[in-house]
């Protein structure tokens, strides 16, 4: 009896995409692996407290909505352009900043996330930095101040 050409292909295409997560996790790690097929921020908020976005001089681009109640942010999303690794340091900052409050997260810096990603190369690093610009850049305008939008190289 011949085999049926569809599951011949899902057959294949599950075997590539094993050996791409297999590839993937020993590159970048199984927390971002797991957090890019997953994203747990992704998405702005309907009502931000407060808004802070930063785009790097490579063309990535972020972002970050805070909710802030009785001086805690509660919620966090973001919305980023680049690629899968770089919505993955974003995704971390919005939900590593949750519990802060506004004048802490205006100190956030990338060694937060770096720490959290047990795994990602450090030549990444550049990645978090500007996820955690437009953290701060929130902050500063939950702090009082307007919507934050910065451009520059990421390091801070």
């Amino acid at each position: 009896m011949p085999q049926d050409p569809k599951a011949s292909a899902d057959a294949l295409a599950a075997q590539l995409q094993a050996m791409v997560d297999e590839d993937s996790v020993e590159r970048f790690g199984q927390d971002a692996v797991e957090r890019w097929k997953h994203p747990r921020r992704q998405g702005g908020l309907p009502l931000p407290s407060a808004v802070g976005s930063h785009s790097d001089p490579a063309g990535r681009a972020v972002t970050i909505y805070l909710q802030v109640e009785d001086g805690c942010i509660t919620r966090a999303g973001y919305d980023g352009s680049g690629c899968g690794t770089f919505l993955v340091c974003c995704d971390v900052a919005a939900e590593l900043v949750e519990g802060l409050t506004p004048a802490e997260a205006a100190t956030f810096d990338a060694d937060r996330i770096m720490a959290a990603l047990a795994g990602l190369p450090l030549e990444k690093k550049d990645y978090a930095e500007t996820a955690a610009t437009a953290v701060r850049a929130a902050a500063q305008a939950a702090l009082g101040g307007e919507p934050s939008k910065t451009t520059g190289t990421g390091d801070s």
